[in-house]
């Protein structure tokens, strides 16, 4: 049943791919990503600063990004006495004269110190995911399996595209545990074609 939806889902998603947007969901493992990543939490965004630079690149032209602080509301992976906030950028087009990131998003970040010292984005297309909500803190399990146990959890908050942006990052995680099955199923045999489709998907 996974391979013939991932098939479905692969098709559905063919015209953002011939456009060069995203890839199919649950085609990046997640793993590998956390693993790579300095810092993996959810967070709240409290300012986000576009800021443009010079002589950047072989052109010598300009170049764009987006400056965020962030306060970390959990904490799945981190850097030794890191502190409760974070400032990290993002990239931006250099047509944006405004960020692509407001106050009071909900995020969760793989995040990597880059050349500069500067943490950015881990992963192009999992770095960054908005959440309506922030995902529920759990009690027990650390690390990666912490992350899984937090996005099933969120998948009970009735909002469908945090439903959807989660279980899109679930179907990057291999095993899921029972207990992560056990709250996908149900939304198998959702309304919302999207939601049911990504449900099966997942499981």
């Amino acid at each position: 049943m996974k391979t013939w939806t991932c098939v479905l889902l692969g098709l559905l998603s063919a015209v953002p791919l011939a456009a060069g947007i995203m890839p199919p969901p649950g085609s990046t493992t997640v793993q590998p990503v956390f693993d790579k990543a300095d810092i993996v939490c959810s967070c709240v965004v409290e300012s986000a600063t576009l800021i443009t630079r010079a002589g950047v690149g072989a052109d010598g032209g300009y170049s764009k990004v987006i400056r965020v602080t962030a306060t970390v509301l959990e904490g799945f992976q981190a850097e030794p006495d890191h502190p409760g906030s974070i400032v990290f950028e993002l990239p931006s087009d250099p047509q944006l004269t405004a960020p692509w990131i407001q106050k009071g998003e909900k995020l969760l970040l793989f995040l990597s110190k880059g050349p500069a010292g500067v943490y950015e984005l881990t992963d192009r297309f999992i770095g960054l995911t908005r959440f309506s909500l922030p995902l529920p803190q759990t009690s027990g399990g650390a690390g990666l399996d912490k992350l899984q146990d937090a996005l099933a959890a969120s998948l009970n908050q009735g909002n469908g595209d945090d439903q959807t942006h989660a279980m899109q990052l679930l179907e990057g995680f291999d095993p899921i545990s029972p207990a992560t099955l056990s709250a996908v199923r149900p939304l198998a045999s959702s309304a919302n074609a999207e939601i049911a489709f990504t449900a099966l998907a997942a499981c």
